[in-house]
This record gives C-alpha cells, sequence and structure tokens, in this order.
C-alpha cells in the first residue's frame, strides 16, 4: 500500500527532502532506486539536498532542473526553482584526515519562492569512521562552524534552513533547534500565515 499510495498522492507544496547517499553501494539497482526518489517530485515545486555522492557514484541528468553539485564535499542539490546565488565551505576546524580521506562541510544556495527569499544549507558532517573513536567532538566544532557562519551572515539573509547529515546528535538537536524559543514562524507561504 505505501508505494501504491505514495504515488497517487498530489502534490502543492514546497518539499525540501534531505537524501543520505553514504552507506549505498555504487550499484545500478541504487542509482536507479535514487532517480525514481528524485523523479517522484518532477510536478512539484522541490529542493533535493543529496549527501555522499562520492567517486563519481551518482550522476543526475535532467536538464529541466537546476543543479549544484561540489564533488570535493559530496554534496548536490537539485531543485526545479531558480538558484539565485551558490557558495560552499569546508570545514576548516580540524585535521581529520588521518581518519578519513574525504572532506567535509556544506552548500549554500540562495532562493526565492513565493516571493520569499531563503537560504538552503545541504550539510554533511564527519561519521564516526573508527569503531573505538567517537568523532561527536569533531562533529560539534563543525556544527558550530555553521552556526558562526549563519550568524555572521545573518543581516544580508533572514530566513535559514540546513538539512543534512546528522549523526548521533539526537540529544544535542534539541538544544540546538528549539521550536518553542522561535516566534513568528510562518508555515505557509502562499497565504503568509502562522
Amino acid at each position: 500500500m505505501g508505494i501504491a499510495y505514495s504515488k497517487s498522492i498530489t502534490y502543492n507544496d514546497l518539499h525540501i527532502i534531505t537524501y543520505n547517499y553514504n552507506y549505498n553501494s555504487d550499484s545500478q539497482y541504487n542509482k536507479t532506486i535514487l532517480n525514481n526518489f528524485i523523479n517522484k517530485y518532477n510536478d512539484t515545486d522541490n529542493i533535493i539536498c543529496i549527501q555522499g555522492i562520492r567517486n563519481n557514484s551518482f550522476i543526475y541528468d535532467d536538464i529541466k532542473k537546476n543543479k549544484y553539485f561540489v564533488e570535493e564535499l559530496g554534496l548536490l542539490i537539485i531543485t526545479n526553482l531558480e538558484i539565485i546565488k551558490s557558495q560552499y565551505i569546508i570545514f576548516n576546524s580540524v585535521n581529520y584526515e588521518i581518519f578519513n580521506k574525504y572532506k567535509y562541510g556544506f552548500q549554500k544556495i540562495h532562493l526565492n519562492y513565493i516571493n520569499t527569499p531563503f537560504c538552503i544549507y545541504n550539510l554533511e558532517l564527519i561519521p564516526d569512521e573508527v569503531n573505538e573513536l567517537s568523532l561527536k567532538h569533531i562533529r560539534e566544532t563543525e556544527i558550530m562552524e555553521l552556526i558562526s557562519f549563519i550568524c555572521n551572515n545573518i543581516k544580508k539573509d533572514k530566513i535559514h534552513i540546513i538539512t543534512g547529515c546528522f549523526y548521533d546528535m539526537k540529544d544535542d538537536i534539541n538544544e540546538l533547534i528549539n521550536i518553542s524559543k522561535i516566534n513568528n514562524i510562518i508555515t505557509n507561504l502562499k497565504t503568509c500565515e502562522q
């Protein structure tokens, strides 16, 4: 019922989706699953943020959508909205090359949806690669680097939406984003209602 039901739904809103491709093997089967997932949202306004596309493991070739791919970070954003501006940042807070050969950081794109400008961040934090070591401290430093970046740009950009891979951050997410302390959240951009 789940697959058949999801195909029959008509969407009218902006969909912001994140997809972690890190632990998928580089098979045609997995690429087809991801392509089908992306194509499911063809008839909607969408922003799809994908992490873990390493070593040319996935290529998306739909000329109707805008793409922003940072090969160095393995991050991809696909959207049918116009990308006004884009940039990426590599975390420089620690040297983790002894644990992991990949670089980590985030992408930032500027978009406008129903005359509302906002920024989307596609983020990947370093995972625990060595079972005996917890890299939680490094991840906390990476989060602080992202928050500092946002705070330094708060005058230019008013709405920030962060998507990505948050490894073992279950307890810390409540401190990072405490929705009860945020005022004036607009949940419907068409009517500007809360």
